[in-house]
């Protein structure tokens, strides 16, 4: 009996949402060429982006106005003298990225819809936050 490594292909009966596959589907847990850093962090980066997804939909929520993707992430990570200025920035721009994935409906391996789009673009006008011209959003109603 040989060590399983990162590179081996994991049977499995269904993917990361449940979701019955086939075996041509498994995918090897990391790349090769990737970096160990970039390994662990892989392991663990799929639970976050739920996380990271959720703390940027509760705080669009907080604003009554179409807002920036930078002005939604400074309102869930606002930054005090007594904060890691280094760790707050981190986490701003984790969830300011999510503006682009929460615009676009998640489909899993067969193509059906796990979650629609959850905000959409109305428009554009100049971040409070960079003072660039920017995309806003707004939360879509169910």
């Amino acid at each position: 009996m040989t060590q399983p490594t990162l590179f081996d292909v994991e049977p499995r009966n269904v993917n990361q949402y449940g979701y019955q596959i086939e075996d041509s589907q498994s995918k090897p847990i990391a790349r090769r060429n990737d970096p160990a850093t970039s390994k662990r962090s892989a392991a663990a980066i799929e639970s976050k982006l739920s996380d990271l997804e959720q703390a940027f939909m509760t705080a669009l929520r907080s604003f009554s106005y179409p807002v920036t993707a930078q002005e939604v992430a400074d309102g869930a990570f606002p930054i005090t003298k007594d904060s890691d200025i280094r760790k707050g920035l981190s986490r701003r721009e984790s969830i300011r990225k999510r503006a682009g994935e929460l615009t676009k409906p998640k489909f899993d391996k067969q193509g059906g819809i796990i979650r629609p789009a959850q905000i959409r673009i109305v428009g554009e006008r100049e971040c409070r936050a960079t003072g660039n011209v920017a995309s806003v959003y707004e939360e879509i109603e169910r």
